[in-house]
């Protein structure tokens, strides 16, 4: 997956440019649609990360759909796209549940950026210290989405035949 030989290989800067491009700003497009969902969700009484299903699902496609010849450095590049749009998905959820004006205090004092750490494992921590099965079940569901998104991302983007 990460041979030597696969970075030695020439990047061309008009692929580089698209998939910076598409990968910016598909990330924050499938963020806030990610986050929109998100918040459906927390009514509905799901709490899975369906956003992370939309964002890879997005992100890699369009990540595999901006370069002409393949090279290893797009799909890792999906990453931290992945990363913003998973930051953006939170942004927006917050920004729905809060409202702006108490969204922007809790932006400044910092319990939204501990909160966007600690979303992926929340569930499982709240399972553990109080001993619920159902959301120890569930915080381990979400771990293994998490990890499950972020490879589906990576090889979307990478497509079939590519080494």
């Amino acid at each position: 997956m990460f041979n030597k030989e696969n970075w030695k290989e020439p990047i061309l800067k008009n692929d580089l440019k698209h998939v910076l491009i598409y990968g910016i700003v598909f990330s924050i497009l499938a963020g806030i649609l990610g986050g929109a969902f998100d918040f459906l969700f927390v009514y509905i009484n799901v709490r899975l990360s369906i956003s992370l299903i939309i964002l890879s699902l997005i992100i890699g496609y369009m990540v595999h759909r901006s370069y002409s010849m393949f090279h290893i450095l797009y799909p890792v590049l999906t990453i931290p796209f992945m990363i913003l749009g998973l930051f953006i998905s939170h942004f927006t959820m917050c920004v729905f549940i809060n409202g702006i004006e108490n969204f922007f205090k809790l932006f400044a004092v910092g319990d939204f950026y501990l909160d966007f750490i600690k979303s992926p494992v929340s569930e499982l921590i709240i399972g553990i210290q109080y001993g619920i099965a159902k959301d120890i079940i569930l915080g381990i569901v979400n771990i293994l989405i998490y990890i499950i998104a972020f490879v589906a991302c990576y090889f979307t983007a990478k497509g079939r035949g590519n080494k």
